[in-house]
């Protein structure tokens, strides 16, 4: 996939072409802090962001992005954010299988072109 995207402040670096990333955190401010602007700036781009999260995590997921300026409610109705649950996800059968996550990750890739928006990222939040 080419990009035209303009590089994008990560941590003490910046994010170029190619934009994957693998991170861990020692609490939810730290890891929030960190990936807000890198969510914020594919939003405000017309990216989707596709996110995977236990349900107890929900509620202060979207607050965390309602306060960084993203407008969820609105985002949420056009597809642009999907905030996605393990068991409904990766996790149907009661374990991880890679060949569902792939799946997954294919329908997610489709569905974000059928919307006419490119794919920001998959970002799955474990406890």
């Amino acid at each position: 996939m080419n990009s035209t995207a303009e590089p994008i402040p990560f941590g003490r670096s910046m994010l170029r072409e190619h934009r994957h990333v693998c991170a861990f955190f020692s609490s939810a401010v730290e890891e929030y802090d960190a990936l807000l602007p890198f969510i914020c700036d594919g939003i405000n781009c017309g990216q989707r962001a596709y996110h995977v999260l236990p349900s107890q995590h929900r509620d202060d997921h979207l607050n965390w992005l309602r306060n960084a300026g993203i407008d969820v409610e609105k985002t949420m109705k056009s597809r642009q954010l999907e905030v996605a649950l393990p068991e409904d996800t990766y996790l149907k059968t009661g374990r991880f299988d890679k060949d569902a996550m792939l799946v997954l990750i294919q329908e997610a890739l489709k569905a974000g072109a059928e919307l006419g928006l490119s794919y920001a990222g998959n970002w799955v939040m474990t406890e």
